[in-house]
């Protein structure tokens, strides 16, 4: 199908995640393993197809299934209902969908965007585990040096100024 795509230039592809891809599962880590992976494809398709008229983007249901019943209890499972997911799906594959490597959280009527995000320290580069230990709490507050993702070459790009800048080479 994916040659298809590409061939007539277009389409609209949703992937289906999971919560537990994004932020794991102490029960179930080859499950949650498996749905990062389908977060990282994700993204990497939607690269592929840049500039083309092919959207890649994925969605992290929150709801009651058969797979959920014994987690989701009592009245979970009318609020929790698979159509209330549906709504979010039938907008990514529109032809009018503008998105494209986006991830979504959706459930009982509640959608987020997520976007991965980090906060950064520069060491010099022959620093030592004596002066992470030192400068680690700066990364922990994102409040400075933050960014969101935009892809490894905008990390790349960061190591490389941070590396040639702070460099005695």
């Amino acid at each position: 199908a994916w040659e298809l795509v590409l061939k007539q230039d277009y389409g609209r592809i949703v992937n289906i995640a999971s919560p537990f891809g994004l932020y794991g599962e102490q029960t179930a880590s080859h499950y949650s393993a498996a749905k990062g992976g389908v977060i990282s494809l994700t993204y990497a398709l939607s690269k592929e197809v840049k500039g083309a008229n092919v959207h890649v983007n994925a969605i992290a249901p929150i709801a009651y299934t058969k797979m959920t019943e014994d987690h989701l209890k009592g009245s979970l499972k009318d609020y929790l209902h698979p159509k209330y997911v549906a709504p979010l799906v039938g907008y990514l594959a529109h032809d009018s969908c503008a998105e494209n490597g986006a991830i979504y959280e959706v459930g009982g009527g509640w959608i987020a965007k997520v976007r991965w995000q980090n906060s950064a320290v520069s060491l010099p580069l022959d620093h030592t585990a004596e002066d992470v230990a030192r400068e680690i709490q700066k990364t922990h507050s994102f409040t400075e040096n933050v960014d969101y993702h935009r892809g490894s070459e905008n990390s790349i790009r960061k190591m490389l100024k941070n590396a040639r800048t702070r460099s005695k080479l």
